[in-house]
């Protein structure tokens, strides 16, 4: 078989047989060797010409020069791997531990502590690494690490005691709907925090409802009677709930991006959603969601890539490895949806073994810092939930007895609250709505027991910020094309179609040979031609 450049050769060397450039001397015509010298240094120079072209695009192209586009669409369509639909809200009660039993036992952890501090301060002068190692013990997350997972299960409130009631608002047309109905609530533990939920509604069931809003009533449990020795940056003795608003496939931060709920407010929380998309190398430096799922130290089962979960990863690896850690939990963390930044968690039995592992799991951890945050890159698609958050005191003086009867009697808590069955009983008795109101007024301590949420959607128009190139493949493309056109009498690659010239066009320098015969062929295809 012939190959394409030998009749390459053959059109070039029939060509310079046939010139007739108008100009050319007849000594080169009828001499033609030095026409065809002539002829082949002019092909070099345009060569060298259009390899300084191409390699000049390349050069553009690899220059990562990007623009920024901003763009509004309908939620439920943006999004380039996975359809962005209401954002997953995470609830936490800020009380650690429930039940009068527990309580005492987190108080004896805390004065065993204390009774730890100030013998090992007999013994030598307590360095800084010492100290802060100390106040990390003094909190109820360490005292949740070092019961072992199971135990430390057994601590946390009810989740049905916890969610009083949840429901979820259609747009159009206004529907409510149970959220256990139409949606996910899963429960999960956080270390500072340990009794929390998850409600997250599915993409499918998001585009069959359209869901803009989300009401939760919860019961915080919040008459906390046990003292917590620590600091302020520790302290645990807050009443109320914690919420955090992300993506469904990111880690909640709960440090720094939450919203706090006070007992007895109703909480408005606003939400407007920005979905960040980012190029990957070589115009921008981000992990793609496709094939980058993380599998942490301690368990094969894998979640989506985040920075801030592969940054979590990254840390739990290094201390495993430096303290040989025998149990690799993450700060009593055992959904693998959560992560949090690790220690050497386990049911340590006495005070020196757990002192050590902690001190060595932070010394460790800072090391791995820096180290871990330049080896992970953000998402190149990202979800911002931007928040506006509003309250105010709840429920009104007029939902009082309907509140009650609602969530304190329907939902068997009546037994909690001596006070209101006083109340109702007199009311039964006496039917003056007018005193029971004004007696509901003054007791203050049920309500604040008590907080309402709402989670709504701004708008069901989301923004989406995407990193464009300025610099297409198509410039390239466009070049290569000139320099292939030079050797032609007419356009052979045109935009937005090229693979089919370029195809026509390497058929048609293998016909060239045949087109001094043309004889041959029909009339109608001569006239075709």
């Amino acid at each position: 078989m012939v190959g394409w450049w030998q009749d390459v050769v053959k059109v070039t060397k029939n060509s310079l047989l046939l010139t007739t450039i108008k100009g050319v001397n007849r000594y080169f015509k009828s001499e033609y060797t030095f026409l065809k010298v002539w002829w082949l240094l002019c092909i070099g120079m345009l060569f060298v010409v259009a390899v300084w072209q191409v390699n000049d695009a390349f050069q553009e192209f690899l220059s990562r020069d990007t623009i920024v586009t901003i763009k509004d669409s309908e939620l439920g369509q943006a999004g380039m791997n996975h359809p962005i639909t209401f954002p997953a809200a995470t609830l936490c009660n800020m009380k650690p531990v429930h039940g009068a039993k527990n309580e005492k036992e987190l108080f004896d952890y805390f004065m065993d502590v204390d009774k730890n501090i100030s013998s090992l301060a007999k013994q030598r002068p307590l360095t800084t690494d010492d100290q802060s190692t100390l106040s990390e013990l003094k909190t109820a997350a360490a005292f949740f690490q070092f019961l072992g997972k199971e135990k430390a299960k057994q601590y946390v409130q009810v989740a049905d005691n916890f969610l009083v009631d949840c429901v979820v608002t259609s747009d159009t047309p206004v529907v409510a709907y149970n959220c256990s109905d139409v949606g996910e609530i899963r429960t999960v533990q956080i270390p500072d925090y340990f009794s929390c939920f998850i409600i997250y509604i599915p993409p499918d069931m998001f585009s069959k409802i359209r869901p803009r809003k989300i009401t939760a009533i919860l019961n915080l449990d919040a008459d906390d009677n046990y003292i917590n020795p620590g600091t302020l940056e520790s302290d645990m003795q807050e009443s109320g709930a914690i919420a955090t608003i992300s993506s469904a496939i990111q880690v909640p931060d709960f440090a720094y991006s939450s919203i706090r709920i006070q007992p007895g407010t109703n909480m408005v929380i606003n939400m407007a959603l920005t979905l960040r998309l980012r190029l990957e190398n070589p115009y921008g430096d981000c992990t793609p969601p496709s094939g980058s799922n993380l599998s942490f130290a301690y368990s094969s089962i894998k979640i989506p890539y985040t920075k801030i979960s592969c940054e979590e990863a990254c840390r739990q690896t290094e201390v495993t490895k430096a303290c040989q850690c025998f149990s690799a939990d993450t700060k009593a963390v055992f959904d693998m949806n959560q992560t949090q930044d690790f220690y050497c968690a386990g049911a340590y039995p006495n005070f020196d073994e757990r002192f050590n592992k902690l001190k060595c799991s932070i010394e460790a951890m800072k090391s791995a810092k820096i180290r871990c945050l330049e080896a992970c890159t953000r998402a190149c698609e990202e979800l911002q939930v931007s928040t506006v958050v509003s309250s105010s005191t709840w429920p009104r003086s007029s939902q009082l007895i309907s509140f009650y009867n609602t969530y304190i009697d329907g939902q068997s808590f009546a037994d909690s609250y001596a006070a209101y069955k006083e109340i109702e009983k007199k009311y039964l008795n006496t039917g003056n709505v007018s005193d029971t109101l004004d007696k509901l007024r003054k007791e203050t301590t049920i309500p604040r027991n008590f907080a309402k949420v709402e989670l709504k959607l701004s708008s069901t128009q989301i923004t989406t910020i995407s990193d464009e190139i300025k610099v297409t493949e198509l410039s390239i493309l466009s070049t290569i094309a000139s320099l292939m056109n030079m050797y032609s009498g007419h356009d052979i690659i045109e935009r937005g179609d090229w693979e089919k010239d370029l195809l026509t066009h390497s058929v048609s320098i293998v016909d060239n040979r045949r087109m001094v015969s043309m004889t041959s062929l029909s009339p109608l295809h001569r006239i075709a031609r």
